[in-house]
């Protein structure tokens, strides 16, 4: 039963995307989803990696769910998804409806900035962290202008930026031969 359900929460996810009824394709995926969590005892890591969602995604879907469930009685009872999924119960008291600068943010904004965290921040992967350097570096060299305008900590900085370099790369390559990558 249980890889049925995840195939009809795949279908669910999959229709809710731009679809009219979308609302009605959410909610049937949040109580899917919550009804594997909890009746199957599935991790929200485990059933996103299943659903190709994170489990951050997942688990704000079941606890969707979880704020509706007990006064659920048809789907013409059911809130706009939205409103509960951009809650402060599902995305913590520091989220609700605030951008960053403090002003209100409107809910497409929102769902558009959550489609967003789900991902990593490609600045903040050890891929980014190299492409930052590199693109720095690649700046720095670019315009011999800015050098005037070094400081005495950045010199020290990139003086020690070959060091750090070579042992990382040499710890990369300790693990390596020991099996850990």
């Amino acid at each position: 039963m249980s890889s049925d359900r995840i195939l009809e929460i795949a279908e669910h996810l999959a229709a809710a995307d731009g679809e009219q009824d979308a609302d009605l394709h959410r909610w049937a995926a949040a109580r899917g989803i919550w009804e594997e969590i909890h009746e199957n005892e599935r991790t929200y890591r485990d059933l996103g990696e299943e659903l190709k969602k994170s489990h951050v995604y997942v688990y704000r879907y079941a606890k969707c769910w979880e704020e509706i469930k007990d006064t659920y009685d048809s789907e013409s009872s059911l809130p706009r998804f939205s409103a509960i999924y951009y809650s402060a119960e599902v995305h913590g008291e520091n989220y609700r409806g605030k951008a960053k600068d403090g002003s209100e943010k409107d809910e497409a904004k929102a769902e558009s900035d959550d489609k967003k965290a789900d991902e990593p921040d490609p600045r903040e992967t050890a891929t980014g962290w190299i492409a930052s350097a590199d693109a720095a570096l690649g700046k720095l060299s670019e315009h011999p202008a800015a050098w005037a305008f070094l400081t005495g900590d950045d010199l020290k900085t990139l003086r020690g930026l070959p060091g750090r370099a070579r042992a990382v790369l040499k710890e990369i390559k300790t693990k390596a031969s020991a099996g850990d990558r």
